[in-house]
């Protein structure tokens, strides 16, 4: 029988944020052995390794840890990782491992906010089938985490930037509307596609509560920025807006008039050339260019 899968990580005495990966580890179905590391901390090598009667008493496939995964720092000389290395055991820094893993993956850092268990761009990404991921610390402190099978990870900003600073994983988003803001004009809230409030793309009633709004109105623009169709944003947004406590838990496709019918062929995410070649309802495309108002687009 094989070894099961195991992996030694070692994290630095004291420092936070190791739970997220730990949490993304086991999401993935990997057992983990965390052991801190310190110079006044002695190795404690506890079931790691077996030896004599016991071994032979031991399951075969419980053999203790198969790869060793450690934090950026931790130098070759490190007891654990000399204990490894004398085993032959693989063993990966951090930042390549996330490398590897987020290669061909969308990472979509957003605030840690305090009205909302879920970011709100993940529950809108969710909401138009983008089917992302996520990895996140939840008001609690636990972390959660939930591995779709879109392209996009949405995951805490201030996490990534007090573990890894400026790196930078996975794929930069292809930007539909670069250049497109949201500005509060009276009671309504309108989205230009550039800066010259030249090209109008829709509008949203203001919201009541202002500190949920900034974040709705910010979700909605990056949103828009990725391609979600207005419409997506347009529902998901209604609901939010109407009635937050029945969509604290909505994840199915919303459209405009709060039915779960969006269907996938309608969805900008998969034209490569912006929004020239989705169909109009009635079976023709959209023009190429020469419309200014997505809301006369049929799509709003």
């Amino acid at each position: 029988m094989w070894p099961k899968r195991k992996i030694l990580f070692l994290i630095p005495s004291g420092i936070d944020g190791w739970q997220g990966i730990q949490a993304l580890l086991n999401a993935m179905h990997r057992e983990v052995i965390l052991r801190e590391t310190a110079d006044q901390i002695p190795p404690d090598f506890t079931d790691l390794t077996y030896s004599g009667l016991d071994q032979a008493l031991k399951d075969l496939s419980d053999v203790g840890p198969t790869d060793i995964l450690y934090w950026p720092g931790i130098s070759a000389e490190n007891e654990y990782r000399q204990w490894g290395q004398e085993r032959g055991l693989t063993q990966t820094e951090l930042t390549d491992f996330l490398h590897r893993y987020w290669e061909e993956e969308i990472i979509l850092p957003v605030p840690q906010a305090a009205t909302e268990e879920e970011p709100l761009l993940w529950r809108l990404l969710n909401a138009a089938d983008f089917s992302p991921s996520l990895l996140w610390r939840k008001q609690g402190g636990d972390w959660e985490v939930r591995i779709g099978q879109g392209l996009h990870w949405v995951i805490s900003e201030t996490w990534h930037k007090e573990c890894f600073g400026a790196e930078q994983f996975g794929r930069q988003p292809k930007r539909i509307l670069p250049e497109s803001y949201w500005l509060k004009e009276g009671n309504t809230v309108n989205f230009y596609a550039d800066n010259r409030n030249f090209e109008f793309l829709g509008s949203l009633d203001s919201c009541e509560n202002d500190g949920l709004g900034e974040e709705l109105y910010a979700a909605a623009l990056q949103a828009l920025r990725l391609g979600v169709p207005w419409k997506n944003i347009k529902g998901f947004y209604t609901l939010m807006n109407v009635n937050r406590n029945q969509t604290r838990n909505a994840v199915a496709p919303i459209d405009c008039d709060g039915n779960n019918s969006i269907q996938e062929e309608n969805s900008l995410r998969w034209y490569s050339d912006e929004f020239a070649r989705s169909p109009w309802p009635s079976g023709g495309e959209f023009p190429a260019k020469g419309t200014q108002h997505l809301e006369s687009w049929g799509i709003s």
